[in-house]
């Protein structure tokens, strides 16, 4: 797991046909019916494509994208039958996801697409320490990252629809409040390093309050750390409680 050689060999340019590439399931990435007009329009006065997309073989003359989607959706908006490509010799899913990892970090990603795609790479059970060293970000940048990107899509969604930036999503992730004394939460390999079975209803009601309108942006930091100092107290009087039923017991 630790290997970080994601391709076989080189890869190889090639001129796919448009009507033989699939989007990647996968991809977190949300690009805004701006930027791909933005994209088309630049693609248009140039004449050509600059960087071609990456793709890898996803069954007979059928390739999937790795990274690169919207420059794929531009050249459908432009009418393109073929598009440059490389092709590339991916051995596995997570390798295909790092490559994705890597290119959109430089290029596409928005901060919430990036802690997803992150999320993802930890939920393989490749550790932060590794897709630090990788991405060539601080292993306690990944680590934030990682915490947002676990929160639930539902919750993501909101967050995405509203007017939160990446400033305070940074720090929304401190609402989270872990369960079961800290299990590793299912279908999440076993027992991954840092990730666990988490409460997010402090995070989800936050949201629905900035969203409502009853609490302001510039009241956000200031109410999590708040709520977070007075979920670490109720949590140490649980676990004094918790205690002290357990020397009852031997008492008795």
């Amino acid at each position: 797991m630790e290997d970080n050689s994601m391709v076989k060999n080189e890869a190889m340019f090639f001129y796919a046909d448009m009507d033989k590439i699939i989007p990647n399931p996968k991809n977190q990435n949300k690009h805004t019916p701006e930027s791909i007009a933005d994209l088309t329009a630049t693609i248009k006065e140039i004449g050509r494509l600059i960087n071609p997309i990456s793709v890898r073989a996803k069954g007979l003359n059928v390739y999937e994208i790795i990274c690169g989607e919207r420059r794929h959706k531009a050249a459908e908006l432009l009418g393109w039958q073929k598009i440059p490509a490389f092709l590339w010799d991916v051995e596995g899913e997570i390798d295909a996801d790092m490559m994705r990892v890597i290119e959109n970090s430089v290029r596409e990603f928005d901060y919430l697409s990036e802690c997803l795609e992150l999320a993802n790479l930890h939920q393989q059970e490749m550790s932060t320490e590794n897709i630090s060293r990788v991405i060539g970000q601080s292993a306690s940048r990944v680590g934030e990252k990682i915490a947002v990107g676990h929160i639930p899509m539902t919750i993501i969604e909101k967050i995405r629809n509203s007017k939160i930036d990446w400033t305070l999503v940074r720090i929304i992730s401190l609402l989270r409040l872990r369960q079961k004394d800290g299990a590793p939460l299912q279908g999440y390999g076993n027992g991954v390093k840092g990730i666990f079975d988490y409460d997010y209803s402090e995070i989800d009601k936050a949201v629905d309050m900035v969203n409502a309108g009853q609490l302001q942006l510039d009241e956000l930091q200031i109410y999590i750390v708040d709520r977070r100092l007075e979920m670490e107290y109720r949590n140490r009087e649980k676990i004094l409680a918790d205690q002290l039923a357990i020397i009852e017991k031997t008492q008795k």
